[in-house]
């Protein structure tokens, strides 16, 4: 189970990782951390603001070996460490 964004747009964030385990974070700051709740571990991802909580998202998928590179309009998978291409 995950829970997305902060504590402040959904309780479950604080629920899983009490009340102090929220980082402080700046608009661009991200969190990926392990929680619990209901006994159930999980993984709580979120960031600083909506954007943030999308990058959060993309790490753990870089994390979990997969990568997007967008150019232009294409989106293809690309090994984790190679380069975008430059579109050209």
């Amino acid at each position: 189970m995950d829970f997305w964004w902060n504590p402040q747009t959904n309780p479950s964030v604080q629920a899983a990782l009490g009340t102090d385990g929220w980082p402080k974070l700046t608009d661009q700051g991200l969190v990926l951390k392990p929680g619990r709740i209901g006994g159930k571990s999980v993984l709580v991802i979120g960031g600083g603001s909506r954007v943030a909580t999308l990058w959060a998202v993309y790490e753990l998928v870089e994390r979990w070996g997969c990568a997007i590179c967008c150019t232009a309009m294409s989106c293809r998978r690309r090994p984790v460490g190679s380069a975008c291409p430059s579109g050209k």
